[in-house]
């Protein structure tokens, strides 16, 4: 009956003289209107139960206030989601590790709470995904508008993926363009299309004598869908049940909490200490593109899960910091190479590309590049292939002191996988700065509300939406403390946190708990995908073998033909072939020195061209040795005024071959000094 009563107000209160009928409610208005009284009389069953058991869903519908704009393409979104709610629930489910915090700065800015939803239709809650264009991350940053609003880009580091540092960018942005346009409709647009996109459009909407709102501004389809979509999603999880939808339950509380460390730390250490797994720590810091955290001075913030702090800070406390990174940080002041710091590191280039994330061979002046502290730890650390574990034995042991619950289905992160469905400065050349050796310090507590400790299980199966390009991450498993005390007595120097975990779980054993049977389950399920990806490489080289084969006998009777050129002579084609004229034109019956251009003419036999390469590739080597005998190796003496420049084009070699043969780390060479110079005879 109250239902009722409200129902005829609500209609009596529309009932209005025509002119202010016709001024402020349009029929889609008053569809809005009903559906909105429709959706506040279904809460009003439920909102009791929700609050009772703390829901983050039912805060986030108290302060759901955007007008819905062009409604008949917000009933279309609303029908594709519903209709589609496997890909709806998926991507809810993506969004549990980062709803909370993010409402939560949604609230103190005092937005609308619709603005939280705008990572599902950006990216679907997925921190890598990529559009075409080049916007990347859960608010697909744009780069150069990234480094606008403070995040920045390098190999090391994407700040467009970082959880904390891009939610803030991107409240910040839209706080901007609401002062701009004073409109959460535009603003939104101008987030989407940009902000001088819709300035222009709101000048031409009010030069055609129209009111300069969402609906009468002329833009890109995209654009004109964005905001509905936005509204369709929040209609949806404002009534759930309204659209035969069932959302999971998020609790209102954090799911990570933020912890300050001042110096880099391996990510390896960092998930032995907490206790998670790679996943987990890649589910909270996707913008780490190295396998070392670095703080930047305390101005980026390491994520955990709530549940691991408390392991993280007390296995922290007792690991020695030689334990905690195993990279120097070279700190590059002038031009230099990945082939110079080779030379100089011992790690070989396509480690140091792969750990530093670069394609070319010239680094930036101002680069850091991450250089392993022996060239076993390179090859340890860049492989796919799992590590052996120094910090496991004090893990089990913390373990073991304070065994952690195992986690709820409702409480796992979800890891994303892709659905079907973007000049250098001139500096003077002077030494290159000496490697900086650098150890981890304490982290410090950024809250101190403690929940009781989880371990969250991570699950591979969720979809990104289209055109994300996900980064995909590996799970590693400890290593049995077994196999670390094997490879010390093979005549391996022995880790001294390893030593200091097996004393301590001698005198105290650890338990099987729930946590172990995660990290086995863990362990088995990567194990299980490294055969499988191993099975489908294997496939893939036998079919590229195979599709090879026909190409090279194509190549291979291509290559016993050729087509006349314009400018080719008999004696060119025939020099070209390593055979006489003579062979040529009785090999196509040529009774003269005359071809024309287009014409085909055989070159050799299958066997006579395979013998004319192998004759060719005979020359080559026989050149090559003469080449090499004709080198000879003199002595310089340095005499005042030479530059390693002058020395170099006096001797006919290059800068770079004086440098490798004489061991020099820079250009600057003294006279009197004594340099080894190969020459050409």
């Amino acid at each position: 009956m109250t239902q009722l009563k409200l129902l005829t107000l609500a209609l009596l209160g529309l009932g209005l003289p025509a002119t202010a009928v016709s001024q402020t409610h349009s029929p889609e208005k008053i569809a809005s209107a009903m559906m909105n009284l429709n959706a506040s009389a279904l809460r009003s069953q439920t909102a009791g139960a929700e609050l009772s058991h703390n829901n983050l869903w039912s805060r986030m519908r108290r302060d759901f206030r955007m007008s819905e704009v062009n409604p008949e393409i917000v009933r279309r979104h609303e029908n594709y989601f519903a209709t589609r709610s496997a890909y709806f629930n998926r991507t809810i489910e993506r969004s549990r590790p980062y709803l909370y915090h993010i409402l939560s700065e949604v609230e103190k800015r005092n937005m609308p709470a619709e603005i939280a939803l705008l990572p599902f239709i950006e990216s679907a809650f997925v921190t890598k995904a990529r559009s075409h264009v080049g916007a990347s991350g859960l608010w697909q940053f744009m780069p150069a508008t990234g480094r606008q609003y403070g995040l920045a880009q390098n190999n090391l580091y994407d700040a467009r993926h970082d959880i904390d540092a891009s939610t803030n960018a991107a409240l910040n942005y839209l706080e901007y363009l609401h002062r701009m346009f004073g409109d959460w409709s535009l603003a939104l647009a101008a987030y989407n299309w940009g902000e001088g996109n819709v300035s222009r459009a709101i000048n031409r909407a009010r030069s055609q004598g129209l009111e300069p709102v969402y609906e009468n501004l002329r833009m890109p389809n995209e654009t004109r869908n964005y905001v509905p979509k936005l509204l369709a999603v929040r209609n949806l999880v404002n009534n759930p049940q309204g659209f035969g939808l069932t959302l999971s339950h998020i609790e209102n509380k954090p799911y990570f909490q933020a912890v300050t460390v001042s110096n880099p730390m391996d990510i390896n250490a960092i998930t032995r200490l907490a206790n998670i797994s790679h996943a987990e720590f890649e589910a909270l810091n996707p913008s780490a593109k190295v396998p070392v955290f670095l703080p930047e001075n305390g101005r980026r913030k390491l994520l955990l899960p709530v549940g691991a702090v408390n392991a993280f800070e007390q296995n922290l406390r007792s690991a020695p910091n030689e334990a905690l990174l195993s990279y120097d940080i070279l700190h590059t002041d002038g031009h230099t190479t990945l082939s110079d710091i080779a030379d100089r590191t011992g790690m070989s280039i396509s480690d140091l590309r792969r750990t530093n994330g670069l394609s070319r061979n010239n680094v930036r002046a101002g680069s850091r590049i991450l250089v392993a502290r022996n060239t076993s730890t390179a090859a340890r650390l860049v492989s796919d292939s799992g590590a052996d574990d120094p910090l496991g034995g004090l893990i089990r042991q913390t373990a073991a002191a304070e065994p952690m619950t195992a986690p709820s289905s409702s409480n796992r992160i979800q890891v994303a996988r892709a659905d079907a469905a973007p000049s250098r400065p001139v500096v003077e050349t002077r030494p290159a700065a000496p490697l900086a050796t650098v150890v981890a310090a304490r982290p410090e507590r950024m809250e101190t509300a403690r929940p009781v400790i989880q371990q969250a299980a991570v699950e591979n199966q969720v979809a990104a939406p289209a055109n994300a390009i996900i980064q995909t991450t590996r799970q590693e498993a400890p290593q049995a403390q077994a196999t670390w005390a094997a490879d010390s007595t093979a005549g391996q120097e022995p880790d001294p946190l390893m030593a200091l975990a097996n004393t301590s779980a001698a005198s105290n054993p650890a338990p099987a708990d729930a946590a172990a049977l995660v990290q086995a389950s863990l362990a088995q399920s990567g194990a299980e995908e490294n055969r499988r990806q191993a099975a489908a490489r294997a496939a893939a080289e036998r079919q590229t073998r195979q599709e090879a084969q026909p190409n090279r006998q194509a190549r291979q009777q291509a290559a016993a033909t050729h087509r006349v050129a314009s400018g080719d002579t008999l004696h060119s084609i025939a020099r070209r072939y390593h055979i006489s004229t003579a062979e040529l034109r009785q090999l196509n019956r040529l009774n003269g020195n005359s071809i024309r251009t287009g014409q085909v003419l055989k070159v050799a036999g299958n066997g006579q061209a395979q013998s004319a390469r192998n004759n060719g590739a005979s020359r080559q080597a026989a050149n090559n040795r003469n080449a090499n005998s004709r080198q000879r190796q003199t002595s310089y003496t340095v005499r005042s005024g030479d530059t390693l420049q002058s020395i170099a084009r006096r001797h006919n070699v290059s800068v770079n071959d004086l440098k490798r043969a004489n061991n020099l780390r820079n250009n600057t060479v003294r006279p009197g000094q004594k340099l080894r110079v190969t020459t050409g005879a």
